[in-house]
């Protein structure tokens, strides 16, 4: 509990919204919280975020400090895009089939072919990750030529992966139609 409060504290700054709207000009800035982890804040248009999340009450100052109120606990990250993906499993909102795909297209593959390599150590992506679900009504489509991952070649479901991925660091915040090329 004590690496999930101190997730909530950056380290040795205190910064209004005001100062983070400078500083960010919409774009990402990475700041170390006092646990030692990373968080993402910037601000837009549309108000201030950490890790995609809302400043809902800003510039709350205390004699030691800031505080920023935001609608949901931050959790620090809990490892690498695959390790996230894999720690979600079973049901319809589980990424079992997503982790099988990647496995799949990986297993003896070598530099960026290696998608399970990629995800796991490149830093900055987003993953629009299907779900369970998404692969379980894709196989039941009459109009879809497969019914299970195994049934589509390697080169085409590589292809279709590296379509969910984007090099750079997205949240949900972040997105409008069009914005991202994949």
């Amino acid at each position: 509990t004590t690496s999930l409060l101190q997730y909530h504290v950056i380290a040795g700054q205190s910064l209004t919204a005001a100062q983070v709207i400078s500083l960010s000009n919409g774009n990402l800035i990475k700041v170390t919280m006092a646990n030692g982890d990373s968080a993402f804040v910037k601000a837009s248009s549309a108000g201030v975020f950490i890790n995609g999340i809302q400043v809902t009450q800003p510039n709350l100052t205390g004699t030691n400090g800031i505080v920023h109120g935001v609608g949901r606990v931050l959790f620090p990250p809990a490892g690498n895009i695959v390790q996230t993906a894999q720690s979600i499993t079973g049901g319809p909102a589980g990424f079992d089939s997503l982790v099988k795909a990647v496995v799949r297209v990986s297993t003896g593959a070598t530099g960026a072919d290696n998608i399970l390599d990629v995800l796991s150590n490149v830093n900055a992506l987003t993953v629009f990750a299907p779900t369970n679900q998404a692969f379980a009504d894709l196989f039941a489509n009459s109009s879809f030529p497969f019914r299970q991952i195994n049934d589509i070649d390697v080169p085409t479901l590589r292809a279709v992966l590296r379509h969910h991925v984007f090099t750079a660091r997205a949240f949900s915040n972040d997105l409008a139609n069009g914005n991202l090329a994949m």
